[in-house]
């Protein structure tokens, strides 16, 4: 694509595609495994909590945080035809190239299949001003979260940095920035790191960061709800107040185990709900943003409150929390009634042959025991006609 075309892109993706260019660190990833508490969508460490932000991810891409409204997806009908343009064809291929990435990159299914849902997604960003996909980005993020059990899906591109104020690329910087910074090697070293932090060792909040308003909960409930590709997930962003750059305060807490669901064909999503969240969501301003938002404030009864909260909680096999990945499913059951199917064929077909090698049998007694019987019958009918002649004889001889 040229430079016109690749500006048009990023019109609509910002710095987002900017992660076909990062490497991941999957021992970091795998470290950080052992601190999400799937109950909050949280990263629990010693004396602090984290979690990705809608703030921040919007400003690491570039994006906005508005959430958009309900029915906001439409059907994109015949876009796709070109009516023979070229520069029609180039704009369905950059259409085709948005899919294709937030297929890839962003929202990956498993075998590197792509949603085709994500043409109205990409249909809508082009089409209306004011959407965004950082909630869903944010939903997948938390969904997409590898299993501690299991460690084969560690991947997942990454789709969190910082704000771009100054338009400056805070994605493929990050290597030059953390170049001075010793790493640790390995996953043991990575835990014992993360284990070894504490609060007054975070910056929490950086200069560049430009909300000057920023959401915390709803007046209808102490979270909101994220509609992704794939389901909905709750975010509570008051637990983690310092790195939106305001005072954290006491959170309150709810079980939200029953606001988690997955796209299933006989799952409805909750669309009425997420919206009337929305509906009420509630932003503090900038007269609540703390002076020191780098070294973060917050309640005097903040650490004693966060000690009494429990910590990593083993949920039970196939649990609400659990992402349920329902295309992998549905390839079990179909491999399931394949092989059900296949042994059921097989008994039937053996059943067939038997049955045929019966009536070959049967077809064969009979005709022996037709053969026999036409053997009688033509024994019978010479002894009748022998009989026939000398009762004639004797009858010829009685008359002489």
């Amino acid at each position: 694509m040229g430079l016109i075309e690749q500006g048009i892109i990023f019109k609509y993706l910002g710095f987002l595609t900017r992660i076909m260019q990062v490497e991941p660190k999957r021992d970091v990833i795998e470290a950080l495994l052992s601190f999400w508490n799937p109950t909050n969508n949280v990263f629990r460490f010693s004396n602090f909590e984290m979690t990705p932000t809608l703030e921040e991810i919007a400003g690491f891409t570039g994006f906005g945080v508005r959430y958009g409204k309900e029915g906001g997806f439409k059907k994109f009908g015949r876009t796709l035809n070109n009516k023979g343009s070229f520069e029609t064809w180039k704009e369905h291929r950059r259409f085709a190239f948005m899919v294709a990435f937030l297929g890839t990159m962003v929202f990956p299914r498993r075998g590197g299949k792509i949603n085709i849902l994500l043409a109205g997604v990409v249909n809508v960003l082009i089409e209306k001003k004011n959407y965004t996909i950082v909630p869903m980005i944010l939903a997948d993020i938390y969904r997409a979260r590898p299993s501690r059990k299991g460690k084969q899906h560690l991947y997942r591109p990454p789709t969190v940095a910082r704000f771009i104020q100054d338009r400056s690329d805070y994605i493929t910087s990050h290597a030059k920035r953390v170049e001075k910074y010793t790493c640790p090697e390995g996953v043991n070293a990575w835990v014992e790191h993360f284990r070894s932090l504490t609060e007054d060792k975070i910056t929490w909040n950086y200069p560049w960061f430009p909300w000057v308003e920023v959401i915390h909960m709803s007046s209808v409930r102490p979270f909101l709800l994220l509609m992704g590709i794939r389901g909905v997930q709750p975010y509570v962003p008051l637990r983690v107040l310092r790195q939106l750059g305001r005072r954290q305060v006491l959170p309150i807490t709810e079980d939200m185990k029953d606001f988690v669901s997955e796209v299933g064909p006989e799952v409805p999503l909750p669309e009425g709900l997420a919206q009337k969240i929305w509906d009420g969501c509630l932003v503090m301003g900038i007269g609540t943003m703390v002076k020191e938002r780098h070294t973060g404030e917050t309640h005097p009864e903040y650490s004693n409150w966060l000690e009494q909260q429990p910590r990593l909680q083993v949920r039970p096999e196939r649990s609400v929390k659990e992402p349920i990945d329902h295309e992998a499913e549905t390839k079990i059951k179909i491999e399931l009634a394949m092989r059900d199917y296949l042994a059921e064929n097989q008994e039937l077909r053996a059943n067939l042959e038997l049955t045929r090698a019966a009536l070959i049998r049967q077809k064969i007694e009979f005709e022996e025991e037709r053969a026999k019987a036409t053997q009688r019958e033509t024994l019978l009918r010479g002894q009748i006609d022998l009989a026939t002649i000398r009762g004639t004889q004797v009858a010829e001889l009685a008359v002489s």
